[in-house]
Parts: C-alpha cells; sequence; structure tokens
C-alpha cells in the first residue's frame, strides 16, 4: 500500500458529526495527486459514500482508500501521515496502547492556555523517540501574519448559539421543558421546520420579542448570529412584532458602566459575540440582574463559553460551559444562560461548508510542504501553529501545576505585592529546590520558553483557569486585572528566582545531560539485556506495564532522573530504597557509561542524597 498523505479520522468525542473537509474536496485532492485515507464514522454529517462518490466521479480512485475506524494507528502506511479532525482525541489512562500519538495532528486540542485536563493530553505527545514530525497543529493557532485566524468556526458559532438560544427562550415562554428536541439538525431548514410553530407561539404570548447581538460587524460569531436572526424573520409571520440590534464597540463603550452595559436587561435575548485576551469589565453579572427592576431578559446566549474569570464579558459566580443534552443554565432571577462550546455541531452540515471553503487552501498548502520533504510550509500560518505547540508543549503545563501546587490553600489574590513577596522569600530555599527540580526535567529552555515558563508559574499561583478554586472571584464580581496580578508575581518570582540563573546552576546542566546519557543508553541492545529485558520494544511494552525487574528497579533508584527517559507511567516509579552500591554494580557491569559520565551520574545522586528531587 502507497504511504498516505491524510487521513480524515473519525471524531471521538460525544454529539459530533462535523468535519473540516467536504466529499469534493477530497475528490480534488486525489486529483492533485494526494493520497488521502477516510476513516469509517457513521455519525459524520456527510455519509462514507457521498466521499466515496464523489472520488469515483470527479477525482482519482487510484488515490483514496476507505479505512477501516482506528487503522491509521497501527498501519505503517501512516506512520508519516497528516491525521485530520475537528476536536481533540478522546483520552485514554497512561500506559494504554493508544495513550502515545505518534503523528502529525490537525485538530482543536484546547490545550494551550491550562484548560482542565491539558497535561494529559500534551502528555501524550513524545513519549517514544519518534522523528520530529509527531506534533499537534492546532487549528485555532493557524493565523495569517495579521494574527487573524484563517480557517475558524466562528460564524457557525454565532448562528448555533443563536437558534439554541432562541429556542430556549421560546420554551421558556410557553413552558416547556428546558431541552433541545435533538442535538444536531441535517440542514437549517429542517430546524425551522420542527421549531418555527413555537417560537411563533411564543411571540404571541410573550407580546413580540426584542433581542440583541453583542460584538463588531467584522467578527465572524456576530455576523453569524444576525443572519439566524434575518433567517428566523423570514420564517416568521409576526415578523412586524420582531426588534433586533447589534452594539459594536462604540455602542459598547458608550454604554459601559462599572458593573455592566446601560440597557441591556431592555431586550428579551442577548447573544454575547465578543471575545478578548483582555482583563475587561463585564457587561453584565450577579449584581446587575439582581438590580433589574423588571424580569424581560430572559435567556443570553454567549458564543465564547470563556470560564477565565476576568476576561468573560458575561460574568456570573455560578458559570459553566452547557451541553447539547443539558443547553441551559439557571444564573439567576429567572435569567438563563446558553453556553455550548461546540454549538456549531448543532447544524453540522453548514458549519462544515463554512469552515472547509476557509481551510481547503491551508490544507493543500501544507501537503504540498510535506511532499517537498517540510515538516510546514515556511513563513505560513501552519509555521504559527508549530510555533504554538512547541511553546506550549510541557514546559507552561508543568510550570502550571507547580505554581498550583505550591499555592494550594493560600488566598494568592487577596495577598498585597508586599505579602507575596515575603511568602517568597520566606521559603526560598524549597521553592528554589522545586525550580530546579522541575527544570532538570525539561529539555533546556529558548529565551521564550523561559519566559513562558514564570508566565505558566504565575498563573498556576493564582489558579486562574480554575474558576471554582480562584479564590476571590466567586465572591465578587468587582473588576480585577487577572493580566496585572499574573505579571506582578512574574517579576516577584524573578526577582527572587533568576530564570537564567536557574538554568545555568550545575545541578540543572547535570540533569539534562544524565537525562540525554540515559536516554541514548536505553536505545542500546546490550544495556537493556543487562537490565533483563530481550530488547527495546519488549522493555518499553513491560514498562508500561508495571513489569520492572530487579535490576532496571535498582537503575532507576540509583540514577532517579531516569524516569525522564519515558513518560509513561502516572504514578511515581521511582521503588522502596536499595543500598546504593548495589545499583552502582549493576551500572558498571554494563560499561556503557564513560568515567566522565560517571561522575556526572555520581553528582546527580549526590545532590539528591542533598535533598534535591530530581
Amino acid at each position: 500500500m502507497k504511504k498516505v498523505d491524510l487521513v480524515i479520522r473519525e471524531e471521538t468525542l460525544d454529539n459530533e458529526r462535523r468535519t473540516v473537509i467536504t466529499p469534493d474536496q477530497v475528490a480534488q485532492l486525489t486529483n492533485q495527486g494526494f493520497q488521502v485515507a477516510l476513516a469509517k464514522w457513521d455519525e459524520r454529517i456527510y455519509s462514507d459514500s457521498d466521499y466515496v462518490d464523489a472520488v469515483s466521479s470527479a477525482g482519482n480512485n487510484d488515490n483514496f482508500n476507505l479505512i477501516e475506524p482506528g487503522e491509521w494507528k497501527e498501519n505503517v502506511s501512516y506512520e508519516s501521515s497528516i491525521i485530520l479532525g475537528v476536536k481533540e482525541i478522546i483520552d485514554h489512562q497512561l500506559g494504554d496502547r493508544e495513550f502515545d500519538l505518534n503523528r502529525t495532528y490537525v485538530h482543536f486540542d484546547h490545550s494551550f492556555k491550562g484548560q482542565d485536563g491539558s497535561d494529559k493530553r500534551l502528555s501524550r505527545f513524545g513519549n517514544e523517540p519518534y522523528g520530529a514530525d509527531v506534533v499537534l497543529l492546532d487549528h485555532e493557532y493557524c493565523v495569517d501574519d495579521q494574527g487573524v485566524r484563517t480557517h475558524a468556526f466562528g460564524k457557525s458559532a454565532g448562528y448555533s448559539t443563536a437558534a439554541i438560544s432562541f429556542l430556549m427562550w421560546a420554551n421558556k415562554v410557553v413552558g416547556d421543558d428546558a431541552e433541545l428536541p435533538k442535538f444536531s439538525y441535517d440542514s437549517k431548514e429542517e430546524f425551522f421546520d420542527q421549531n418555527i410553530e413555537k417560537i411563533e407561539r411564543a411571540v404571541n404570548e410573550n407580546g413580540g420579542l426584542s433581542s440583541l447581538v453583542i460584538g463588531g460587524e467584522g467578527g465572524r460569531s456576530s455576523k453569524g448570529a444576525m443572519k439566524f436572526y434575518d433567517d428566523l424573520s423570514s420564517h416568521l409571520n409576526t415578523k412586524s412584532q420582531l426588534s433586533n440590534v447589534r452594539w459594536g464597540r462604540e455602542e459598547t463603550e458608550a454604554k459601559q458602566q462599572v458593573n455592566g452595559l446601560d440597557g441591556i436587561n431592555g431586550f428579551d435575548v442577548v447573544v454575547n459575540c465578543t471575545f478578548t485576551e483582555d482583563s475587561v469589565p463585564p457587561f453584565m453579572n450577579d449584581k446587575t440582574l439582581q438590580e433589574r427592576s423588571d424580569n424581560k431578559l430572559q435567556v443570553i446566549g454567549d458564543v465564547t463559553c470563556d470560564t477565565t474569570p476576568d476576561k468573560n464579558r458575561v460574568r456570573f459566580a455560578d458559570y459553566k460551559v452547557t451541553d447539547f443534552d443539558d443547553p441551559i443554565h439557571h444564573v439567576g432571577n429567572n435569567v438563563h444562560i446558553v453556553t455550548i462550546d461546540h454549538s456549531p455541531s448543532f447544524f453540522p452540515k453548514e458549519a462544515t461548508d463554512d469552515i472547509s471553503k476557509q481551510f481547503f487552501p491551508q490544507i493543500v498548502d501544507l501537503l504540498e510542504a510535506r511532499k517537498q520533504g517540510e515538516l510546514v510550509p515556511e513563513n505560513s500560518p501552519w509555521e504559527r501553529s508549530l510555533e504554538a505547540f512547541e511553546n506550549n508543549m510541557l514546559v507552561p503545563v508543568n510550570a502550571y501545576h507547580m505554581g498550583k501546587n505550591v499555592s494550594a490553600g493560600l488566598d494568592m489574590i487577596a495577598m498585597s505585592d508586599e505579602a507575596k513577596d515575603k511568602y517568597l522569600e520566606d521559603n526560598h530555599d524549597s521553592l528554589e529546590k522545586l525550580f530546579i527540580g522541575l527544570l532538570s526535567q525539561m529539555d533546556e529552555l529558548s529565551d521564550e520558553e523561559k519566559n513562558s515558563f514564570m508566565f505558566h508559574v504565575s498563573t498556576g499561583f493564582f489558579k486562574i483557569h480554575e474558576n471554582d478554586n480562584a479564590t476571590g472571584f466567586k465572591a465578587s464580581n468587582d473588576h480585577i486585572n487577572l493580566d496585572n496580578l499574573v505579571t506582578n508575581m512574574k517579576e516577584s518570582l524573578e526577582r527572587h528566582f533568576p530564570i537564567d540563573d536557574l538554568c545555568q546552576s550545575s545541578e540543572v546542566v547535570n540533569g539534562h545531560e544524565l537525562s540525554k546519557v540515559v536516554s541514548d543508553q536505553f536505545k542500546n541492545p546490550d544495556f537493556v539485556k543487562t537490565l533483563g529485558y530481550d530488547d527495546h520494544e519488549s522493555f518499553v511494552e513491560s514498562f508500561k506495564q508495571g513489569n520492572i525487574t530487579a535490576e532496571l528497579s535498582l537503575f532507576l533508584e540509583y540514577t532517579e532522573a531516569a524516569r525522564l527517559v519515558i513518560n509513561a507511567c502516572e504514578n511515581s516509579i521511582s521503588v522502596v530504597a536499595e543500598e546504593f552500591s548495589k545499583a552502582r554494580r549493576v551500572i558498571e557491569r554494563t560499561e556503557l557509561f564513560s568515567d566522565d559520565v560517571m561522575e556526572n551520574i555520581e553528582e546527580v545522586v549526590a545532590l539528591h542524597e542533598e535533598g534535591y528531587d530530581l
């Protein structure tokens, strides 16, 4: 079988039917000489037969294969393939055969901002000595030279969130259960055929329907929300009773007050399409709902689904992301909110058709680059996505979790800058050991990664990605600038723990050197046999299953840093301590370590005995 250039995989998350490439586009790729494989998947909005027929009628059958789900994971024909999907691949436990991700993946992974579970997702890449093409190219970070995303579901998200919000409003007005009749529709017309009568009835019973879309005229999601309103109007006989406005940047700036937007409570339905990377005041919060004089506002559709507490403009203490099974969430005083983060799945065909037009030129460029032996096209959106992956691999994840664990039980947000400085000063020695231990377990950091390291330690101190645990935000809806807090924390850390000095310390340098040496030795067949295994493959499989020989136990206990070699076991692999002399005999018997390397090992072991957890 020929090497496959592109695999369109099955999706693994519930309530998903989208893809990012259509049958006609696959036919075009086969005509351009690319080998394409399609994994069977019954839920895909375009059926397997749609792709087969398109290639048969307008493509090249010799360049197309329909394969079984998951076949691409093991078959050598797919080792250098691009594995294309929509959303992240469902989690597997450490040690499972399917835990490691050993291909080039293109999908939305939601793992570069410290989101829940991101450490596990990122740890699935590179657990074996795979090639440089084992990477995640996240759709979200595929941007042009102006930082604008080349392809996104934004318009579809705005349309779908508006549709669900208006339907949930109608349910509230007519007294129906707050649930969706189905989680996706094959077309927009199917939605209107099945729901327009209820919405019409609700408009009549309510004496009209007024709605607000918040978002700039050029925004993808606000365009989608406005398009839904136009489509709804065209299907209703009661369009004279409808009113809808859009507030862009100028309107919101003019209406912005300390706690919210003036006049926002005067609408039945509000769809928030704004997104910001900055710390901003809210459009509405618990206080504005409590202070309103009427019950007109009933449903909020929040396209952003952003749980970061100082950046979401719709800021409630009880904010949470909903889903198709439970689409609407009560936030107080007869107001409910829709926050489905994969809302475009509501109209999977339209969502697929929309994003595929944006995406197709990008995937052609990537495939062409691969044909030329390049990982990604130079100076391209893909290069920026690759850079995001490299800068956000395990460095920030580990740093974030260190900061989070160090600050467990502390109300860091409530501390003054002086109190934080005193805390760092009083705990300097123990914290420095933690820094050194963590840096010793990472590859040598670039300047950008050093900056990222300290930034993520700082965000971990505040735990800002875990809204439920972000003390200070649950009790207050005041405007708190977390960006400033993180910046101040980062500056404090760098004063007490200069990152360049830490990275150049002998402990960290020796830790890196030892890691490289041990990694190389584990690839040596003679060394692996000395540790009681037939070959490298049997060692890896046995290790993942927790089968550790006595010789390996001694070796691991002796070096400690050897656990860097294979991150395949979530639990600590340290074994009950044996005398170092026994372990030393095992190592010396291999005769594979030079005298210089043995000195390096001895120095690290000595540091370990002094209390450094390497």
